[in-house]
């Protein structure tokens, strides 16, 4: 069974691969009608599960790319677009590309690709490799996000020797802090105190981050602590944040008979961002059409996707007015103090009950009442920041924790790279690179370039202020003088019971 999940189908050589791109299959139909009995099995296993609706990740790029072998597709799409733009291509997988190649055709429109080989930790099963090589590239080597200071980091934290890499002048980033502990346990407490006291322009980083969290209409959270490892265990993040939940998505069974449209709802189970709230909403959505008995035309459940593409077609209209509500929704989820907001709560009702019947006429209302019903006491429920099942709270400093890959593509005000263990911590995969000492690539360090990437990723999230948390055994089998070129070196120690930060000595 572990082949049927990892084979993939190409349906039009009608073959079962290993893998996408490799030239042996696994079972082949060569000639209609001359089947072997590996390939009889295949067939059944897939289309048992496609005729449920159910296709692998996978197949979906297999039927596309099907689809523009027997349909004029690519002539279409570069007749209608001029341009094409592709965000994150250095995460791309093959298939992708060649689907991408398959369906654009270069030499009727301008296709503009955006990636950074340095931050390719999603596409190729092998993460040292990106499978993108770019066309005339034009090089953008000065960052919008940070000052000279991180640049500096991570000009050597880089797989490559990234000596290129300029900060923006305008931004006036603070040296990067290494925190040099003891005991794990100590190491959030003391972040939370080089927040308060580090200044730019006499303001320190906790009230700098505050602000911009109040300004922004979704009041996300700009402080952070990110790591390699999420999984639990010894070495992981769970080490500094023992409660810390890799799967803090919201509901993982959004059909099932016992939730209502006030457990969709409830920002104690919903991951706390835009996205997450967006996705909850859509689930009661579709949650409720399928409890009042709504199929689609081939009779199945309607999924997110499959609901709002019916709604868009069928009725524009009122699919403008959903998404211009679940904008507003969200706003007024993020702001809200209570678990559950009334008016969100109202007006989510308000809408399922105008969609019912106009997805089927016949269907009484009434009969998901119990999943519409409102628990008045949840509307009163003040929602606290420790709730959120990855937020470390202290006074008014709130920091969300989170792995590396959770955080790709986001902008922090400050972030804690926090040592995690893959086959070895990072400052021994790595420890000149942390020193200022470009990285040369050698055979065998596969585990080095993976650590290398998802260093360079984490490391480049923040705006104004970098720490890295490392324990004192592995620090001291760095060279602490190149180091201190680098970064600002605090130790944290225990003072008559309390938590107290020494700073070393640092070079200009």
């Amino acid at each position: 069974m572990n082949l049927v999940k990892e084979s993939f189908y190409d349906f039009h050589h009608r073959k079962f691969f290993r893998k996408y791109g490799e030239n042996k299959a696994i079972a082949a139909a060569t000639k209609i009608g001359e089947t072997s009995d590996t390939f009889k099995f295949f067939t059944k296993v897939r289309l048992s599960s496609v005729l449920k609706g159910i296709i692998e990740y996978q197949d979906a790029y297999s039927c596309g790319t099907a689809y523009s072998m027997l349909l004029p597709i690519s002539e279409s799409l570069s007749e209608r677009f001029r341009y094409v733009f592709i965000d994150e291509m250095q995460d791309s997988d093959q298939i992708q590309i060649d689907l991408l190649n398959r369906i654009f055709d270069r030499s009727r429109l301008i296709m503009q690709c955006f990636g950074d080989s340095y931050q390719s930790i999603y596409g190729s099963s092998d993460m040292n490799t990106c499978l993108w090589t770019p066309i005339n590239p034009l090089r953008l080597n000065s960052s919008k996000r940070f000052g000279e200071s991180i640049a500096k980091v991570l000009r050597t934290v880089c797989i490559e020797d990234n000596n290129s890499l300029q900060g923006n002048p305008e931004i006036n980033s603070v040296k990067p802090i290494m925190l040099v502990y003891d005991t794990s346990d100590t190491v959030l407490p003391a972040f939370v105190k080089i927040l308060k006291t580090t200044l730019i322009n006499d303001v320190s980083i906790a009230d700098i981050a505050k602000e911009e969290r109040e300004k922004d209409p979704l009041k996300r959270h700009n402080i952070k602590a990110i790591a390699y490892v999420g999984k639990k265990k010894e070495d992981s993040i769970h080490q500094y944040f023992p409660n810390f939940d890799n799967n803090v998505s919201g509901s993982k069974r959004p059909f099932s008979t016992d939730l209502t449209l006030n457990d969709f709802l409830m920002k104690i189970n919903v991951e706390d961002k835009p996205s997450s709230y967006r996705s909850q909403i859509l689930d009661a959505i579709v949650v409720a059409i399928d409890r009042a008995g709504i199929k689609t035309t081939d009779g199945r459940r309607y999924t997110k996707t499959s609901f709002l593409n019916w709604l868009k077609y069928t009725n524009t209209e009122i699919y403008n007015s959903l998404l211009i509500n679940l904008s507003n929704w969200i706003i007024t989820m993020s702001e809200s103090p209570y678990n559950v907001d009334k008016n969100v709560f109202e007006g989510v009702k308000q809408v399922i009950e105008e969609l019912i019947p106009l997805c089927n006429k016949d269907v009484n209302i009434g009969i998901i009442s119990s999943f519409l019903a409102p628990r008045e006491a949840s509307f009163y429920t003040v929602k606290s920041s420790e709730q959120s099942s990855n937020i470390y709270c202290d006074g008014d400093v709130d920091i969300e924790i989170a792995t590396v890959h959770s955080v790709k593509g986001e902008t922090h005000i400050a972030t804690l790279y926090l040592e995690t263990k893959y086959h070895k911590y990072e400052s021994e995969h790595f420890g000149p690179q942390l020193c200022g000492v470009p990285y040369v690539p050698r055979n065998g360090d596969s585990f080095v370039k993976s650590a290398l990437k998802v260093a360079y990723v984490g490391m480049s999230r923040p705006k104004l202020l970098l720490c890295y948390a490392i324990k004192a055994e592995r620090f001291d089998q760095l060279d602490t003088d190149k180091l201190k070129n680098i970064w600002d070196i605090h130790k944290i120690k225990t003072c008559d019971g309390s938590l107290c930060i020494i700073k070393e000595w640092n070079k200009d």
